[in-house]
């Protein structure tokens, strides 16, 4: 497992635990989807890995190294990437030049960072046709997807990510989902955060549900396939 998270407790306020104890894991080349209502702790569990929050108790291993203690400035230098909710494009640079500052890690080997930037264009011909085109300009779902586009530039091997397809139209989701397939198909390890349960447990190997800070039910995607109504009229 690239990622094992064990007995996690996270709270913002003193004595109120917003996580309870929350074990949860993702492997190598598979996609883990996390489900749950507003409010569950989705968002917290996330910001807790990569950072962001601190724990109160509980393991943050990665590759089997403790990473509970690593600033979000040092996720990328780990192998690890990390969508937040929200946009955080640069608007008043054009689509390639955002995509140029996601090779910034690796901007002295000039031949692997353009050929990163040509295969992100090769992989989304959403941005391949806003090329020169400057972000601001972007519908907000155009947007999401040049986020995705420049957060995988670096090749990370743990992908983090936080309601990739919030807002998004119907062709654009699907574009998302696609994205999420080929990062699995590049080996990496995809945890997955989307209002669309459906969505989610379809790309997903496994799944986890969590309910008010707890993880309620848990197991292979493709057992809940045909229960996901019944998921989401429970838990959701």
């Amino acid at each position: 497992m690239l990622l094992k998270v064990r007995e996690l407790k996270v709270g913002y306020a003193s004595g109120a635990d917003v996580l309870r104890g929350v074990d949860l894991s993702v492997g190598a080349s598979s996609v883990t989807g996390l489900i749950g209502a507003n409010g569950a702790g989705k968002s917290t569990l996330l910001k807790t890995i990569c950072g962001f929050l601190r724990r109160r108790s509980g393991a943050i291993a990665f590759d089997a190294a403790d990473i509970g203690k690593l600033q979000p400035s040092q996720l990328a230098t780990h192998g690890i990437a990390y969508l937040m909710e929200g946009h955080s494009v640069f608007p008043g640079l054009t689509v390639e030049e955002n995509l140029v500052l996601g090779t910034w890690a690796f901007r002295k080997e000039r031949a692997r960072a353009k050929q990163a930037v040509e295969r992100a264009f090769e992989l989304s011909s959403v941005l391949r046709a806003k090329r020169k085109v400057k972000a601001g300009l972007l519908s907000g779902g155009q947007q999401r997807i040049l986020e995705m586009e420049r957060l995988t530039l670096n090749d990370p091997r743990l992908v983090i990510l936080d309601e990739p397809s919030l807002g998004l139209s119907p062709k654009l989701v699907h574009e998302v989902f696609d994205r999420i397939a080929q990062m699995k198909a590049d080996g990496a390890g995809v945890l997955v955060v989307d209002q669309s349960a459906r969505h989610v447990c379809a790309a997903s190997d496994h799944l986890y549900v969590l309910r008010l800070g707890e993880i309620c039910i848990e197991g292979p995607a493709a057992s809940f396939s045909d229960r996901i109504d019944e998921l989401v009229r429970n838990f959701i």
